[in-house]
Protein backbone atom coordinates (compact mmCIF):
# COMPACT_ATOMS: atom_id res chain seq x y z
CA UNK A 1 0.00 0.00 0.00
CA UNK A 2 1.41 3.36 -1.05
CA UNK A 3 2.03 6.18 1.40
CA UNK A 4 2.01 9.72 0.04
CA UNK A 5 3.91 12.48 1.83
CA UNK A 6 3.65 16.11 0.78
CA UNK A 7 6.77 17.91 1.97
CA UNK A 8 6.08 21.64 2.33
CA UNK A 9 8.61 24.42 2.86
CA UNK A 10 7.45 26.97 5.43
CA UNK A 11 5.84 30.15 4.09
CA UNK A 12 7.35 33.64 4.08
CA UNK A 13 8.49 34.98 7.47
CA UNK A 14 8.61 38.53 8.79
CA UNK A 15 11.94 40.32 8.46
CA UNK A 16 13.67 41.53 11.60
CA UNK A 17 14.22 44.82 9.75
CA UNK A 18 10.48 45.40 10.14
CA UNK A 19 10.74 45.16 13.93
CA UNK A 20 11.79 47.85 16.38
CA UNK A 21 12.67 46.72 19.88
CA UNK A 22 11.62 49.04 22.72
CA UNK A 23 12.77 48.18 26.26
CA UNK A 24 13.80 44.77 24.98
CA UNK A 25 17.05 42.85 24.70
CA UNK A 26 16.52 42.26 20.97
CA UNK A 27 15.31 38.72 21.43
CA UNK A 28 11.89 37.43 20.44
CA UNK A 29 10.66 35.46 23.41
CA UNK A 30 9.71 31.90 22.51
CA UNK A 31 10.56 32.37 18.84
CA UNK A 32 13.52 30.58 17.33
CA UNK A 33 12.84 30.86 13.61
CA UNK A 34 10.60 33.88 13.04
CA UNK A 35 6.89 34.17 12.49
CA UNK A 36 4.89 34.37 9.29
CA UNK A 37 4.68 37.73 7.56
CA UNK A 38 1.36 39.02 6.20
CA UNK A 39 2.42 37.56 2.86
CA UNK A 40 3.24 34.28 4.58
CA UNK A 41 -0.20 34.12 6.22
CA UNK A 42 -1.84 34.57 2.82
CA UNK A 43 0.42 31.88 1.35
CA UNK A 44 -0.55 29.49 4.16
CA UNK A 45 -4.25 30.11 3.51
CA UNK A 46 -3.80 29.42 -0.21
CA UNK A 47 -1.89 26.23 0.59
CA UNK A 48 -4.74 24.98 2.76
CA UNK A 49 -7.13 25.40 -0.19
CA UNK A 50 -5.12 23.16 -2.54
CA UNK A 51 -7.17 20.17 -3.67
CA UNK A 52 -4.36 17.73 -2.81
CA UNK A 53 -4.67 18.68 0.85
CA UNK A 54 -8.35 17.75 1.14
CA UNK A 55 -8.83 14.69 3.32
CA UNK A 56 -5.24 14.64 4.60
CA UNK A 57 -4.77 11.96 7.25
CA UNK A 58 -2.00 13.57 9.30
CA UNK A 59 0.12 16.72 9.51
CA UNK A 60 3.66 16.91 10.92
CA UNK A 61 5.66 20.07 11.56
CA UNK A 62 8.92 21.21 13.04
CA UNK A 63 8.68 23.09 16.34
CA UNK A 64 9.37 26.48 14.72
CA UNK A 65 6.61 29.14 14.61
CA UNK A 66 6.95 29.51 10.82
CA UNK A 67 6.19 25.87 10.09
CA UNK A 68 3.40 25.64 12.65
CA UNK A 69 1.93 28.81 11.18
CA UNK A 70 2.11 27.26 7.71
CA UNK A 71 0.41 24.06 8.89
CA UNK A 72 -2.37 25.58 11.02
CA UNK A 73 -4.79 26.37 8.18
CA UNK A 74 -4.43 22.88 6.72
CA UNK A 75 -5.00 21.38 10.17
CA UNK A 76 -8.12 23.48 10.69
CA UNK A 77 -9.65 22.66 7.30
CA UNK A 78 -8.95 18.94 7.80
CA UNK A 79 -9.95 18.97 11.49
CA UNK A 80 -6.72 17.26 12.46
CA UNK A 81 -3.87 17.79 14.90
CA UNK A 82 -0.41 19.08 14.07
CA UNK A 83 2.21 16.59 15.22
CA UNK A 84 5.29 18.52 16.37
CA UNK A 85 8.63 16.79 15.80
CA UNK A 86 11.85 18.70 16.53
CA UNK A 87 13.73 16.36 14.19
CA UNK A 88 12.06 18.37 11.41
CA UNK A 89 13.72 21.59 12.65
CA UNK A 90 16.12 23.43 10.36
CA UNK A 91 19.82 22.58 10.35
CA UNK A 92 21.57 24.13 13.36
CA UNK A 93 24.08 26.72 12.17
CA UNK A 94 26.10 27.19 15.38
CA UNK A 95 28.44 30.02 16.35
CA UNK A 96 29.33 32.23 13.39
CA UNK A 97 31.95 34.32 15.29
CA UNK A 98 32.80 36.59 12.38
CA UNK A 99 32.58 33.88 9.70
CA UNK A 100 31.21 35.15 6.39
CA UNK A 101 27.71 33.76 5.81
CA UNK A 102 28.22 33.08 2.09
CA UNK A 103 31.51 31.34 2.79
CA UNK A 104 29.85 29.19 5.45
CA UNK A 105 27.12 28.07 3.05
CA UNK A 106 29.69 27.43 0.31
CA UNK A 107 31.78 25.24 2.61
CA UNK A 108 28.77 23.25 3.78
CA UNK A 109 27.53 22.73 0.24
CA UNK A 110 30.90 21.29 -0.78
CA UNK A 111 31.67 19.36 2.41
CA UNK A 112 28.61 17.78 3.99
CA UNK A 113 30.63 17.01 7.14
CA UNK A 114 31.65 20.65 7.70
CA UNK A 115 30.09 22.36 10.71
CA UNK A 116 30.63 25.19 13.17
CA UNK A 117 30.89 24.96 16.94
CA UNK A 118 27.46 24.03 18.33
CA UNK A 119 26.21 23.54 14.80
CA UNK A 120 25.31 20.59 12.59
CA UNK A 121 26.84 19.31 9.40
CA UNK A 122 24.48 18.61 6.51
CA UNK A 123 25.06 14.90 7.00
CA UNK A 124 24.03 15.15 10.66
CA UNK A 125 20.92 17.11 9.73
CA UNK A 126 20.18 14.55 7.02
CA UNK A 127 20.44 11.68 9.49
CA UNK A 128 18.00 13.46 11.80
CA UNK A 129 15.27 14.06 9.22
CA UNK A 130 15.67 10.61 7.66
CA UNK A 131 14.97 9.16 11.10
CA UNK A 132 11.84 11.31 11.42
CA UNK A 133 10.52 10.30 8.00
CA UNK A 134 11.11 6.60 8.71
CA UNK A 135 8.98 6.96 11.84
CA UNK A 136 6.24 8.74 9.89
CA UNK A 137 6.22 5.98 7.28
CA UNK A 138 5.94 3.40 10.04
CA UNK A 139 2.96 5.05 11.74
CA UNK A 140 1.20 6.43 8.65
CA UNK A 141 1.38 3.47 6.24
CA UNK A 142 -1.15 3.89 3.45
CA UNK A 143 -2.04 7.43 4.49
CA UNK A 144 -1.71 10.84 2.88
CA UNK A 145 0.51 13.02 5.05
CA UNK A 146 1.78 16.61 5.09
CA UNK A 147 5.23 17.35 6.51
CA UNK A 148 6.10 21.05 6.96
CA UNK A 149 9.80 21.76 7.37
CA UNK A 150 12.64 24.01 6.17
CA UNK A 151 14.58 24.45 2.90
CA UNK A 152 18.05 23.27 3.93
CA UNK A 153 16.76 20.30 5.92
CA UNK A 154 14.51 19.19 3.05
CA UNK A 155 17.45 19.48 0.66
CA UNK A 156 19.35 17.14 2.97
CA UNK A 157 16.46 14.67 2.88
CA UNK A 158 15.93 14.75 -0.88
CA UNK A 159 19.62 14.13 -1.46
CA UNK A 160 18.84 10.55 -0.35
CA UNK A 161 16.89 10.02 -3.56
CA UNK A 162 18.20 12.64 -5.99
CA UNK A 163 21.33 13.27 -8.02
CA UNK A 164 23.46 16.03 -6.49
CA UNK A 165 25.01 18.81 -8.56
CA UNK A 166 26.04 22.45 -8.17
CA UNK A 167 25.18 25.70 -9.92
CA UNK A 168 27.59 28.52 -10.83
CA UNK A 169 27.24 29.95 -7.32
CA UNK A 170 28.30 26.58 -5.88
CA UNK A 171 24.83 25.99 -4.44
CA UNK A 172 23.37 22.49 -4.27
CA UNK A 173 21.14 21.36 -7.13
CA UNK A 174 19.08 18.17 -6.87
CA UNK A 175 17.45 16.33 -9.75
CA UNK A 176 15.19 13.28 -9.86
CA UNK A 177 14.85 11.46 -13.18
CA UNK A 178 16.13 14.58 -14.96
CA UNK A 179 13.59 16.88 -13.26
CA UNK A 180 15.12 19.64 -11.13
CA UNK A 181 13.80 19.38 -7.59
CA UNK A 182 16.12 21.88 -5.86
CA UNK A 183 17.76 24.61 -7.95
CA UNK A 184 19.84 26.36 -5.31
CA UNK A 185 17.12 28.92 -4.57
CA UNK A 186 14.82 28.61 -1.58
CA UNK A 187 11.45 29.55 -3.03
CA UNK A 188 8.70 29.38 -0.42
CA UNK A 189 6.29 27.86 -0.13
CA UNK A 190 7.05 24.77 -2.19
CA UNK A 191 5.23 21.42 -2.29
CA UNK A 192 7.04 18.20 -3.14
CA UNK A 193 5.02 15.00 -3.42
CA UNK A 194 6.80 11.75 -2.65
CA UNK A 195 5.05 8.40 -3.10
CA UNK A 196 6.48 5.54 -1.04
CA UNK A 197 6.05 1.81 -1.30
CA UNK A 198 7.19 0.77 2.14
CA UNK A 199 10.29 2.90 2.63
CA UNK A 200 11.19 2.93 -1.07
CA UNK A 201 10.45 5.96 -3.24
CA UNK A 202 8.19 5.25 -6.23
CA UNK A 203 7.94 8.82 -7.46
CA UNK A 204 8.98 12.36 -6.50
CA UNK A 205 7.71 15.54 -8.08
CA UNK A 206 7.07 19.22 -7.49
CA UNK A 207 3.38 20.11 -7.18
CA UNK A 208 2.35 23.42 -8.70
CA UNK A 209 0.48 25.68 -6.27
CA UNK A 210 -2.84 26.87 -7.65
CA UNK A 211 -3.67 30.50 -6.89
Amino acid sequence: MDTVIYFVKACDVISRSNLKFVENDGKLEGMTKGILSVKGEEQAKILSQQSIFKGIDAIYSSSHPATIGTAKYMATSNKTLIHIDSRLNERKIGLMDGIDVKEYHRKQAKDWNYKLVRGESLNEAKQRIVSAVKNILMFETGNRVVVVSHPTLLTCLFSSWCQIGYNFDEEVILSYHEETIVDGHHDVPTILEVVFEGTNVKSLQIVEIQA
